[in-house]
């Protein structure tokens, strides 16, 4: 497979994971997409791992797909070093399937966030990458659209415009999604927000057309723990609908695991559906952690600044805020000492 430089980079840990993510690859040429492969351990080679994700927006790149098992920093450590909308691939391991991976991946802390795809979904991350990448870009989408089978043509604009669709019933944080919705307002983003059933298919299509007539360069869907029957799969459907690039918000109250409404693994539902052939199938979503509200907003945040300078400058000023606020936490643990941190 030959590869050349264009906005797609795929990293991975090491040379023994390229074959596990094979089909990201296979997309790429049967679409006649570049792409930029590296081997960037974040364990091995630190440094030069963090110098190449610095470099990512100087060096032409919009998207960063970072493939990793095991511990998996690698997607989180990228993320940690860029602005750049970065794509998290769990390789499958042999001890725990990827579900170590998964783990490691989607549950990232407030401000940094990685869309996370499914365990071993490397056309999904690849699609989910493309889908980013070309947003502004009429015939490829359409030729991605084409390849997923979604209906209909677009004509590719950019508007710094986001959508959120609620699955009705889900038990929503009005705090957290206020905060959500405020902090992509600073950003510069505008939001159009639609509630509806998770059955009503007929709706959910003509709100992503709207969306899509509209210029929206991402769509947040959020789904999970509803008053009266789970929505996690939420995502998956409507990200069957577009390739405007759908970011997954699950909910939960508590410890997901431990809730009786819950069937399986939350994220194995937002991120997978099983296929009339009974096996798992993928979905393109950029999955984020559970309940992280502010890493939704701020994963569509960096998607629009790709075509808006301004949005990916506040984002920029925002991570810097982030990094500000935990060196004078050390500097004042380090003045005061532990005990201050205790009360």
């Amino acid at each position: 497979m030959k590869s050349q430089r264009g906005l797609i980079e795929v990293r991975t840990g090491s040379d023994s994971d390229i074959p596990k993510i094979r089909k990201a690859y296979e997309f790429f040429e049967s679409l006649g997409i570049p792409y930029s492969p590296r081997i960037l351990s974040a364990h091995r080679t630190p440094q030069a791992m963090a110098a190449e994700a610095r470099r990512l927006s100087d060096n032409g790149f919009f998207v960063s797909i970072a493939a990793a098992g095991g511990s998996a920093h690698l997607p989180g450590m990228t993320a940690s070093e860029t602005v750049l909308p970065v794509i998290g691939l769990p390789v499958t391991t042999s001890n725990l399937s990827g579900q170590d991976s998964l783990y490691s991946i989607i549950q990232m802390p407030d401000g940094i966030p990685v869309g996370c795809v499914g365990i071993g979904e490397s056309e999904s991350a690849a699609i989910l990458a493309s889908e980013i990448a070309y947003n502004n870009d009429s015939e490829m989408r359409n030729r991605i659209r084409a390849y997923r089978g979604i209906e209909g043509t677009v004509l590719a604009k950019t508007a710094s415009k986001v959508g959120i669709i609620k699955a009705a019933g889900t038990e929503i944080d009005e705090r957290k999604y206020s905060e959500m919705t405020s902090s992509m307002e600073k950003f510069g983003l505008t939001t159009q927000v639609s509630e509806v059933s998770a059955e009503d298919v007929v709706r959910v299509k003509s709100f992503v057309r709207e969306l899509e007539n509209e210029g929206a360069v991402a769509v947040i869907v959020i789904g999970g723990l509803g008053r009266e029957k789970p929505t996690n799969d939420f995502p998956a459907k409507v990200s069957e609908m577009t390739d405007i690039p759908s970011i997954g918000l699950p909910l939960a109250k508590g410890f997901a695991g431990n809730d009786p409404r819950v069937e399986g693994d939350i994220f194995y539902n937002m991120l997978c559906s099983t296929a009339p052939t009974g096996k798992l199938k993928g979905h393109p979503i950029a999955g984020m952690g559970i309940n992280r509200y502010m890493n939704a907003g701020l994963f569509a945040a960096q998607i629009a600044g790709l075509f808006d300078r301004a949005i990916q400058d506040r984002v920029k000023a925002y991570r810097d805020g982030l990094a500000k606020s935990v060196k004078e936490k050390d500097a004042r643990i380090q003045k005061d000492g532990i005990l201050p941190f205790l009360k």
